[in-house]
């Protein structure tokens, strides 16, 4: 059943009807949270939310949209919120830290699928950006680099790549609305 006539379904009162484009939009919902907080669990919980937010605003859906593009609104909104927040957390310790027993195991088919799509999101995401811009918010945000190492890499300097990156997530937020 096509998006728009499963919404309405549910606004009647059809659960299942919801249950249906849970299933048929999570991977895209979960790839676009992984790929903006790169960590699975969070990616998970996150779209558990996205979907409650979803339900919660399904009356304000206008049917000539694209649905996926939609809920992705939601979960992008979720994912960035949750960077903003953890520029004042302390940073997770690097994986070569984490004893061995502790490291999670190899991801399997259905995860390198997911992190393809999450892949494919992101690069559409960031496209609008200059390839400075680019390089400075997936450097610092998405791989969590120091702009001191991006310095190191790109040789510019850090101030003008920490400009870049504020540019670019700004830019990014107004056109997420």
């Amino acid at each position: 059943m096509p998006d728009a006539e499963a919404v309405a379904k549910v606004l009647a009162g059809d659960l299942e009807a919801f249950t249906e484009l849970v299933e048929r939009h999570d991977p895209s919902v979960y790839a676009c949270l992984h790929c903006i907080v790169r960590n699975s669990e969070d990616a998970r919980d996150l779209a558990s939310k996205c979907w409650e937010q979803v339900f919660a605003k399904l009356r304000e859906y206008d049917p000539t949209r694209d649905f996926r593009a939609w809920v992705i609104g939601f979960a992008r909104k979720l994912g960035f919120a949750v960077l903003r927040r953890r520029k004042h957390l302390p940073r997770m310790e690097r994986v070569d830290a984490v004893p061995e027993e502790e490291l999670p195991t190899m991801p399997g088919p259905e995860d390198e699928h997911a992190l393809k799509l999450a892949e494919e999101e992101v690069r559409r995401m960031v496209a609008p950006l200059s390839p400075n811009q680019q390089v400075a918010v997936l450097g610092h945000c998405c791989d969590e680099m120091s702009y001191k190492e991006l310095a190191q890499l790109t040789g510019r300097k850090p101030g003008t790549l920490q400009s870049d990156c504020r540019r670019g997530l700004a830019k990014l937020r107004r056109r997420m609305g």
